[in-house]
């Protein structure tokens, strides 16, 4: 029986118990077709500016990783559990490049954030009484190891890819200081893998809240380019979610009414007029 091919997304809050996680991700295995992925944002205590924020990314990602594939496998000792360490290409123009938003790293005084922004050419914004780095988030374009992780899941391998490295074409492929979106980068996971539905989920359970909103986005997106299903709820729900029996289901043609109706704000705004 041919087996459907799901994309699981994580929010990084929902690495805090990768214990737990993994004991709710491997019963997806026996079922599904199987690429999980995440979200993550370089820790505070790397960003002294002793090295790139790109390769700062890699490590969290690669740490990350080994924390996953331990705990999956340690459940599923007759499957292979690899992890692939992603780069996402993004435009070397994409206009977040001049209006960085995305905060990262400690706070720092007022005078250390202007030491900092001097010494290495970090962008900063006011953060309570003190100031805070600030990096672009491009959109994210391309996967550059989509032939391999294609290549494992067609094997019968569950692939743990994290949210991504940016890079950009440039005489090849160039590590930036950026970060992109790991929803985001779910949705091309998903869509270049042919997968038949993404789940994003998360560790929280307010309907309301920011994280879900910006993961129905991802979800919308998932849908409308694809015609497949977009399903977002807790990370205790992956396998309910992934049958469908779960969460909030996200289904062509009805993707904007179903998201419209289930989350707030602008983005459910925004769809209400689409």
């Amino acid at each position: 029986m041919v087996r459907q091919r799901i994309v699981v997304a994580l929010d990084g809050g929902s690495l805090g118990d990768v214990a737990a996680v993994a004991s709710s991700l491997a019963p997806a295995a026996g079922e599904f077709e199987l690429v999980l992925t995440y979200g993550h944002r370089p820790g505070a205590d790397a960003l002294a500016g002793e090295h790139r924020l790109d390769i700062v990314s890699a490590a969290s990602q690669g740490t990350n990783d080994y924390m996953l594939v331990q705990a999956l496998q340690s459940l599923l000792p007759r499957r292979e559990v690899v992890a692939v360490l992603t780069r996402v290409v993004v435009d070397r123009d994409d206009p977040a490049f001049e209006h960085p938003t995305v905060r990262v790293g400690r706070r720092y005084s007022v005078r250390e954030g202007r030491r900092a922004a001097a010494v290495h050419g970090w962008s900063m914004v006011r953060d309570g009484p003190g100031l805070r780095r600030v990096v672009p988030a491009p959109e994210p374009r391309s996967v550059v190891e989509i032939g391999a992780i294609e290549e494992l899941v067609g094997d019968g391998a569950v692939v743990v890819c994290g949210g991504g490295v940016p890079v950009v074409r440039d005489r090849g492929l160039r590590g930036v200081e950026a970060v992109v979106d790991g929803d985001l980068t779910a949705v091309l996971l998903a869509e270049q893998l042919d997968a038949d539905r993404l789940v994003l989920a998360s560790g929280v359970t307010d309907a309301k809240s920011a994280p879900r909103a910006a993961k129905g986005e991802a979800a919308y997106r998932f849908v409308n380019r694809t015609g497949g299903t977009a399903a977002l709820g807790h990370v205790r729900q992956v396998v309910a979610l992934a049958r469908g029996d779960a969460g909030t289901q996200i289904r062509h043609p009805d993707a904007v009414a179903a998201a419209a109706t289930t989350l707030h704000g602008e983005f459910a705004r925004r769809l209400g007029k689409e």
